[in-house]
């Protein structure tokens, strides 16, 4: 896997992180429950931050040729 890629998973996680976290805080209200917003907020970053890294990543593409084939 390139850095590149590692860095875009990154980012597009942390983004999904803060979008998350705010908003469940802001619409749930959920801060007040032991922190169960921080982790959804987390739990949402790093599904989306690893998918994205694992859609990019070789591997992917050789089990979507292995499979259409």
């Amino acid at each position: 896997m390139e850095i590149r890629s590692s860095l875009v998973g990154l980012s597009i996680g942390v983004c999904a992180f803060a979008l998350t976290w705010a908003t469940v805080r802001h619409f749930t209200g959920l801060a007040q429950v032991h922190g169960l917003a921080l982790a959804i907020a987390i739990a949402v970053g790093l599904t989306v931050g690893v998918g994205y890294a694992v859609l990019e990543s070789s591997l992917f593409d050789m089990w979507r040729r292995r499979h259409h084939k």
